[in-house]
C-alpha cells in the first residue's frame, strides 16, 4: 500500500459553499494529476476547521487558538472534507481513494496526527509514504514528519509543481513565499526544480 499525505491549507466562502482558496485547489489539481500517473497511490487529505482560527471567510486574521475559537470553528467545513469533495464532485476521484484527516490546525500537528492515523490496521500494508506540497513548504514540513512518523515507513518527498502547467507555478512563485524569492526552473514545459533564489 502506497499513500500521498496532502497537508492543505486555507478554504473560502463562496455565497453558501466552502471552495479550496486559489493556492489550495492549485495543490489540489496536482493531486489530481499525481494520482492519475499513480492508480496504485491513496490520498490522506490533512486539514482542520481553521475558520475563525486562522482565518474567517475570505482572509487571514491573527491565530486564535482558544478553546472557544476552535470548538466554534466545528460550525464550518474543515480544509481536508472541502477538499475531499473538490477531488470527488468537481475532478471525479473516487472517494475510496481519499481518506481524511481533520484534526490538525498547524504543521507540525499535521505530522504528529498522520502518525497516530498511521497506526490502524488500516496501514499494516503500507511500504511508501510521500508527503506532497508545494517545494517551499515542504522545507517546512518535512522536518516534522521526518522526527514524528514512524521509522518504519519510508517516507519521500513530492513537489508537487511537476504536476501542473509551468506559467501556473511561474505565477504562484511571483510572490515571495515564507519571506523568500524563488526561481522556477523549466523543462518539456513542466516546472521541474524551484529553488530559493
Amino acid at each position: 500500500m502506497k499513500i500521498l499525505i496532502v497537508p492543505l491549507s486555507r478554504i473560502e466562502k463562496k455565497g453558501n459553499k466552502w471552495v479550496p482558496a486559489p493556492h489550495t485547489e492549485l495543490k489540489l489539481r496536482a493531486v489530481v494529476v499525481f494520482l492519475e500517473n499513480n492508480p496504485e497511490f491513496y490520498v490522506v487529505l490533512q486539514g482542520g476547521y481553521n475558520c475563525g482560527v486562522r482565518y474567517n471567510e475570505n482572509e487571514i486574521i491573527e491565530e486564535d487558538f482558544s478553546f472557544e475559537a476552535i470548538s466554534k470553528a466545528r460550525e464550518e467545513e474543515s480544509e481536508a472534507n472541502c477538499g475531499r469533495k473538490y477531488l470527488i464532485t468537481e475532478k471525479g476521484i473516487k472517494h475510496e481513494r481519499i481518506m481524511v484527516e481533520e484534526i490538525s490546525a498547524t504543521s507540525k500537528e499535521n505530522s504528529l496526527i498522520a502518525n497516530i492515523l498511521l497506526l490502524r490496521t488500516t496501514f499494516k500494508q503500507l511500504n511508501e509514504v510521500r508527503i506532497f506540497s508545494f517545494t517551499h513548504h515542504l522545507k517546512k514540513i518535512l522536518p516534522f514528519y521526518r522526527t514524528y512518523l514512524i521509522k518504519k515507513f519510508k517516507i519521500k518527498k513530492e513537489s508537487l509543481e511537476k504536476y501542473l502547467p509551468i506559467e501556473e507555478v511561474k505565477n504562484y512563485y511571483s510572490e515571495e513565499k515564507d519571506g523568500k524569492k524563488w526561481k522556477v526552473w523549466q523543462k518539456n514545459h513542466r516546472a521541474v526544480t524551484v529553488v530559493e533564489e
